[in-house]
């Protein structure tokens, strides 16, 4: 596999860890706009459905939080790439 198709492949894995890290933060965000209204509300919050709902953010939190460093260590890859890219370039062009 040539690093031009390597480096293609690599955007396109970040363009998804993208879109699911996007797609997380929505949840998260409805999950506590979720909590928010039930408080605002004045009525019984059930302790347990509350600690649910706090452990469900936490988890998604901690999903955000890998997606991201898998994300980083993927563009170290593709900067990697793209430097042999330029050597290539420079060799092949002067």
């Amino acid at each position: 596999m040539t690093d031009e198709a390597e480096g293609k492949i690599v955007l396109q894995q970040i363009r998804q860890m993208s879109q699911d890290l996007l797609e997380h933060a929505i949840d998260i965000d409805n999950l506590l706009a979720d909590l928010h209204n039930r408080i605002k509300s004045g009525g019984q919050i059930n302790k347990e459905d509350l600690l649910n709902s706090l452990n469900e953010i936490r988890f998604k939190i901690g999903v955000i939080e890998r997606e991201d460093t898998e994300e980083m260590q993927e563009e170290e890859i593709l900067e990697n790439m793209i430097a042999k890219i330029n050597s290539l370039i420079k060799v092949t062009f002067g």
